[in-house]
Parts: C-alpha cells; sequence; structure tokens
C-alpha cells in the first residue's frame, strides 16, 4: 500500500477493461451480470445501466445492498430489456454479517428473465 516502495503494485493496473471482463465471460462460456450495482459510484450517474445493457447478459437485482423497492424496479427494467435476473447474498466470509437469502414470491421465478438458470435448478431456488 505504499506507492514509494520498490515493491509497490499498483493493482488497478492488473484489472480487465468492462469490455474485456464481458468477453473472456462469454468466451467462457458464462453469462455477464451487473452485480450489486447500488454499490457503485458510476450506477449513480444517470443512464449507467443504458450506457451499458446491450453487453450484459442480466443484472443481478436481489442482494443485501438494494432494497426490495429497488430489486423489483430493476427486476421489471429487466423484463422490459430482455435481460436475465440474478440474486446473491454476498457472502465472503463470516465476520461480514449479510443475511442468507431473499425471500421471493414464487411468481418472480416463473418470469423469463430466469430462464437463464436450468429448469431442474429452479426448483431448489
Amino acid at each position: 500500500s505504499n506507492p514509494d516502495s520498490p515493491f509497490f503494485i499498483h493493482e488497478a493496473d492488473t484489472y480487465l477493461s468492462f469490455d474485456e471482463t464481458i468477453n473472456l465471460t462469454h468466451r467462457a462460456g458464462g453469462k455477464a451480470f451487473l452485480a450489486h450495482i447500488f454499490e457503485y459510484d458510476a450506477f449513480r450517474k444517470n443512464g449507467y445501466i443504458e450506457e451499458v445493457k446491450d453487453r450484459l447478459d442480466g443484472i443481478e437485482c436481489f442482494h443485501p445492498s438494494i432494497p426490495m423497492r429497488e430489486s423489483v424496479k430493476l427486476f421489471k427494467y429487466c423484463e422490459d430489456n430482455h435481460l436475465y435476473v440474478s440474486g446473491g447474498s454476498d457472502f465472503h466470509k463470516p465476520e461480514r454479517h449479510i443475511p442468507f437469502g431473499v425471500h421471493l414470491d414464487s411468481t418472480f421465478l416463473l418470469s423469463s428473465s430466469f430462464d437463464w438458470i436450468p429448469k431442474h435448478l429452479r426448483k431448489l431456488v
């Protein structure tokens, strides 16, 4: 963390760009989702999702950092724009307490926005 040290590595120089990340994800057979978007400063700028949506497969709509009212708006946005929906607890370690699970009305899972999840796995959600 000391930029004056001869051993300092500026990690930002090693990050992939947004497009590089999306391309690599797709080449690996994955789906590219924008996760916990309310935690990004860029999201607060008007039109950020509009700017990137055509390069995404979906948006993480359900996350502990997103109020349920906003989650429902994001869900509707995804449906209107043919984007997939995901959700997560963002659990990384026990010391960071984030409640597990999001309780959704089962009708949410009937939406085509969840078609990226194989049908036999949707029963587990």
